[in-house]
């Protein structure tokens, strides 16, 4: 893993709040193709924003996000936090990710869009959820959709921010097992947030501690125990 060349390049990236306040300051990274890179820290480190960064939601002041051949923004699929979406809309599972998809916007569910959905609702062990409505699923399963969602775009990056937040240990147990089968059977780049430092360790290759700038960097293991002995939220590893 470690010779694998890099999916994209984040160098010298800064991002400032309205007040001029750093969100990120001077944050270099490679990801390397094939990897799941995992990215810890604290409350407001950066890592939602990073990853905004990435995807063009966010400008940053300085620095830039390369991505390599084959890699780009239109080939990243995206699973924003739980906490930002609304489960009370009156939707089906097959309704939602049918939503969006080309010439579907007032029309649900119905032949080739239906097919693709259902389709990467197989790849994920569910299909059985295509006719439930939203509100129905527990956390495990709604996150399995939001994956089947972003899977829609057929990319070769996945972002995966905080994807075990509300989730049930049963639930967090699919997502381990997926997140790792999605890199190995499907050749997908992950990169993931996650406070859930048991789900990092279980499947990262390497981990990132950020709380603004790169605190720490390398093999989970290694990192995971700097952080438990050093308590990287306060001081640099």
């Amino acid at each position: 893993m470690s010779g694998s060349p890099s999916a994209l390049e984040i160098r010298n990236l800064t991002v400032r709040y309205g007040d001029g306040g750093a969100a990120l300051e001077q944050v270099s990274l490679s990801v390397r193709r094939g990897e799941i890179l995992a990215l810890i820290g604290p409350n407001g480190a950066g890592k939602s924003t990073l990853f905004k960064t990435v995807l063009g939601l966010v400008k940053p002041a300085s620095g830039e996000v390369v991505f390599a051949e084959h890699f780009s923004r239109a080939t990243t699929g995206y699973v924003p936090q739980m906490a930002a979406l609304d489960r009370n809309l009156p939707f089906s599972v097959m309704e939602l990710l049918t939503l969006n998809l080309p010439r579907q916007r007032f029309w649900f569910g119905g032949g080739a869009h239906r097919q693709r959905a259902l389709a990467k609702l197989e790849l994920l062990d569910g299909a059985k959820l295509a006719d439930r409505g939203i509100h129905e699923l527990s956390g495990g399963e709604f996150q399995k959709v939001m994956i089947a969602g972003a899977l829609l775009r057929n990319p070769r990056l996945l972002i995966l921010d905080e994807p075990s937040t509300g989730v049930d240990h049963a639930g967090t147990h699919m997502l381990e097992r997926l997140i790792i089968r999605l890199r190995d059977e499907e050749a997908l780049t992950v990169m993931l947030a996650s406070h859930d430092l048991h789900l990092v360790q279980l499947v990262a290759d390497r981990v990132c501690c950020l709380n603004r700038e790169i605190c720490g960097l390398g093999p989970a293991d290694e990192v995971l125990d700097n952080h438990y002995l050093k308590g990287f939220w306060h001081r640099k590893l």
